[in-house]
């Protein structure tokens, strides 16, 4: 039982209100995450065919925000305490933080961290939708290689074999209103990449 949840806590980076696809736009080529638009005129934003330009912008901060949140949600699992700069960091970044908040403290009570990089092979967006009742909200679909992530229990490496192939993560960013952050939820594992 404690495999499965450590699989399950594994993949959720936070929690997703809704991951499922909104707005029917056609799926762009690979970007990969060195060349995600930041500028949403340069010439990678020409993947981004059949988007318009405030929804490319939306992409490129959501991607962005989602790069930096990663980030420090790997910092976190890496250290596997229950502090309270972590609260505040779910409480602000996360879609629903109670859940992602649950999911650290079993880490912690189980004495398991997660550590290692992650490598970003592709992002794509799934779906830009700027008019959802519960704000902006971009779902990206990544692939994502976690070979060299390593979990540990008590200082005991444990092994997991769903690291050893790429796969594609959903993962959505929304807006709520009155805020000008992104807000993540959780990664969706999906196939092979």
């Amino acid at each position: 039982m404690l495999r499965s949840r450590l699989i399950l806590v594994t993949f959720l980076l936070a929690v997703c209100a809704a991951c499922g696809p909104k707005a029917a736009h056609p799926q762009p080529t690979a970007i990969s995450s060195a060349s995600t638009p930041t500028d949403p005129s340069s010439p990678a934003s020409t993947q981004l065919a059949g988007y318009t330009h405030a929804e490319r912008s939306a992409y490129a901060a959501a991607a962005r925000a989602y790069d930096a949140f990663a980030a420090r949600n790997d910092k976190i699992m890496a250290e596997a305490r229950t502090t309270v700069a972590a609260r505040d960091f779910y409480q602000k970044y996360t879609i629903n933080w109670p859940t992602a908040w649950t999911s650290l403290a079993q880490l912690a009570n189980n004495h398991i961290t997660i550590s290692g990089p992650t490598t970003t092979k592709w992002t794509r967006p799934q779906t830009v939708d700027l008019t959802a009742r519960s704000g902006p909200t971009v779902v990206l679909r990544r692939c994502i290689d976690e070979t060299k992530r390593v979990v540990t229990q008590h200082g005991n490496a444990l092994g997991q074999p769903q690291f050893r192939t790429p796969h594609v993560y959903v993962v959505t960013l929304q807006q709520k209103a009155g805020e000008s952050w992104w807000r993540a939820g959780a990664a969706k594992r999906g196939a092979t990449c």
